[in-house]
């Protein structure tokens, strides 16, 4: 006997869609259904990352006295000793886990 699972999922892997609709109608339609195997690039609509915008909100925010490595005691909630910090962006986590020492390579296809 096999069932879908709230995250879309069965017995026998990922189901295209979720829902068992692949109708396409509704609010989704032209939207890859949740699950769905795509091929790499950009998704439809997806604009340019701007690092420079993305920095200047984070120094914004260290100037307003803002908690910024939430992400980095996750990770290090873990004890890892090596971490792949893939889509780092500017590298503000990655920098953060190497200070406490953590070996870190981060990757990101825009930055």
């Amino acid at each position: 006997m096999s069932g879908t699972a709230s995250d879309g999922t069965t017995d026998e892997g990922p189901v295209a869609g979720g829902s068992g609709d692949d109708s396409g109608s509704g609010d989704d339609a032209g939207q890859a259904p949740s699950g769905a195997v795509l091929p790499c690039g950009k998704p439809a609509g997806a604009t340019e990352w701007d690092g420079d915008a993305y920095q200047a909100r984070i120094d914004a925010l260290a100037a307003e006295g803002a908690y910024l490595h939430a992400e980095a005691d996750l990770v290090c909630s873990f004890a890892p000793a090596a971490v792949l910090d893939a889509g780092c962006g500017t590298g503000r986590v990655a920098a953060e886990l190497a200070q406490r020492g953590v070996e870190v390579v981060g990757v990101d296809r825009d930055a």
